[in-house]
């Protein structure tokens, strides 16, 4: 929550009384001084503004209240005083200094901004924590974060650990509605329970521990027919950008014939462009994101299951390559809505069949049964194979 209040500024009045010359006072002169106003001082060191996403897209004004604002939220202050005289300006430039700094989990953004008229602006956010228990949590979140950088392979590309950390959220956050802290870091790398905006936070604080860019961002998703907010991220790989997700990341279910499969983890949404997103995705408007139009690091390209064609027979010795091995799954990424139609009625209608007398064969089974997951929107068809 962001309020905003006008107020007149408040002055001095001082009466000076002259005397004359010849000892008879003259009528009282109202002279008025404004009082002189205590703005909070920057101490931090502002190079940690560098490379900071929302803070380049800021004009110099904008920028002093931002350092400001910085300063003022570190130290947990429940007033300060900031150069501006427009409190919507503040509110605005406090969440792009929340978008910038996730570690600082101790306010989720609710502030009431009281402007005092061409002069300056009162902050005073909400705090979730006392100070106290800041600290407490603080020292949490660095613990679990150096537990969490300990684990990563050492001597690893860009884009690697990018997965990594991709991986490492959805498999140990659950998306719960509710869950304490949500807004934050601290849910998702402590709590390991939160929503969209803890597990994009946790998502750019790890990925920058590691030394990549990353920016997150907010919009609209629409959600089982419906568009709510969001939040997700930008990542720069390689000196191009691109788009991850990673509570879309979280494991999609599908039933058939009574039966639930579950997609250990969905990659789609890692390192994606933005054909794949704006499916579903809607970026804020409001700022010059970077543009995500690469395909190079598409997940499926890189492991072999996308596909641009409908073909039978290299549809089927996927599936036969899977049995093989006794695999899982055989996933089927296609580069369209209508090379996917296509595939997906000839996998239904003919290869199904054809595969699963294949496996049953192979393994000397009197009955096979398998199952599959269907999802036109993300153009990818999945096939589970059952050896029972």
């Amino acid at each position: 929550m962001r309020l905003f209040r006008k107020k007149w500024l408040s002055f001095v009045s001082i009466v000076l009384i002259t005397v004359l010359l010849t000892g008879c006072a003259s009528m009282p002169q109202i002279l008025s001084y404004l009082l002189p106003v205590d703005y909070i001082e920057v101490v931090v060191d502002e190079t940690i503004f560098e490379n900071k996403f929302y803070y380049a897209q800021l004009s110099e004004e904008e920028r002093l209240i931002y350092r400001e604002v910085y300063q003022g939220l570190s130290e947990q202050l429940t007033g300060f005083n900031v150069h501006s005289a427009d409190g919507e300006q503040v509110n605005a430039v406090l969440y792009e200094v929340l978008f910038d700094f996730p570690e600082l989990f101790w306010t989720d953004g609710e502030v009431v901004s009281t402007a005092y008229l061409d002069a300056y602006v009162t902050v005073e956010p909400a705090y979730n924590c006392s100070l106290e228990t800041k600290k407490q949590k603080q020292a949490e979140v660095e613990m679990a974060t150096k537990t969490i950088l300990a684990s990563v392979p050492e001597n690893i590309s860009e884009y690697e650990k990018i997965k990594y950390i991709y991986e490492y959220i959805v498999n140990s956050v659950e998306y719960v509605e509710g869950a304490p802290d949500n807004q934050n870091i601290y849910s998702s790398i402590v709590g390991k329970a939160s929503v969209c905006a803890g597990y994009a936070k946790a998502t750019q604080y790890l990925l920058e521990k590691l030394g990549i860019y990353n920016i997150y961002v907010t919009g609209m998703a629409q959600n089982a027919g419906k568009e709510e907010l969001h939040a997700w991220n930008i990542v720069r790989c390689s000196d191009k950008y691109y788009y991850v997700d990673t509570t879309w990341a979280d494991p999609l279910f599908a039933t058939q014939e009574s039966q639930v499969q579950e997609e250990n983890l969905v990659y789609d949404y890692l390192c994606c462009d933005e054909k794949t997103i704006t499916n579903t995705h809607k970026l804020d408007e409001n700022y010059n994101y970077p543009v995500c139009d690469s395909e190079d690091l598409n997940y499926y390209r890189l492991n072999n299951m996308y596909y641009e064609t409908a073909d039978r027979n290299v549809i089927l010795n996927a599936m036969k390559g899977t049995i093989n091995a006794q695999g899982d799954s055989t996933t089927f990424k296609f580069s369209g809505s209508d090379v996917y139609q296509q595939a997906k009625d000839l996998i239904v209608n003919d290869l199904l069949q054809v595969a699963t007398n294949y496996l049953g064969r192979k393994y000397r089974l009197n009955e096979v049964t398998c199952y599959y997951r269907e999802n036109e929107q993300l153009n990818k068809f999945v096939v589970y194979w059952n050896y029972n």
